[in-house]
């Protein structure tokens, strides 16, 4: 959780979403391939958006791969149809089907994915384990999944990067809360305050 939320700066939602196939390998480039969230009117899994991502994140994603693989055939006590595995859920709730039978049934839902909530426990977790200390505060600093987007935000707009750009990699539909990162960027009214003197 922590390492994509890191990287991708995407919503809960959108992570505890993915299913096995979503990881996607085209010649030497990786990709995640993202279900969309807070589409109107958009049922659950309807479309998505690719995201490229390093060979270090994809090689712990296929770590965790296999783990789900092992554990459904474990919990179900028998090996799992190469039909059904890459619609597994990347990361699985704690209860399982008792069948295979059972478990194609259950795929069709979100029943075995972990609820968005899981990411900000696995989050508390993180931030207590690790004891990040704040250079401008002197405080732990917490870690929850929103700050992972803003920051992702913040970083693009540091960058000089475009509200275009920067509302296609916080996958928003449109830019009108993408302008928000660009306006508070104190290096922004540096260079405005340049401009006009």
């Amino acid at each position: 959780y922590a390492l994509i939320l890191a990287m991708t700066g995407r919503r809960p939602t959108q992570i505890t979403a993915l299913k096995l196939l979503d990881l996607v390998q085209q010649s030497d480039k990786y990709f995640i391939r993202f279900p969309r969230a807070k589409q109107r009117a958009q049922a659950w899994r309807q479309s998505f958006n690719q995201f490229a991502i390093v060979e270090d994140l994809w090689i712990v994603l296929q770590q965790q791969a296999e783990a789900v693989r092992q554990q459904f055939s474990m919990t179900l006590g028998a090996d799992i149809p190469p039909n059904i595995i890459p619609e597994l859920p990347l990361f699985p709730a704690l209860e399982t089907a008792n069948s295979v039978s059972d478990l194609k049934e259950q795929l069709i839902s979100d029943r075995l994915h972990a609820p968005s909530d899981s990411v900000r426990s696995a989050m508390l977790r993180v931030e207590k384990t690790i004891k990040v200390i704040s250079e401008r505060t002197g405080e732990p600093v917490r870690l929850n999944p929103t700050r992972f987007r803003y920051t992702l935000g913040t970083n693009l707009a540091r960058e000089g990067k475009g509200e275009y750009v920067i509302a296609e990699a916080l996958d928003h539909t449109d830019t009108q809360n993408a302008g928000v990162y660009v306006r508070n960027i104190p290096e922004i009214v540096d260079r405005i305050d340049k401009a006009v003197a």
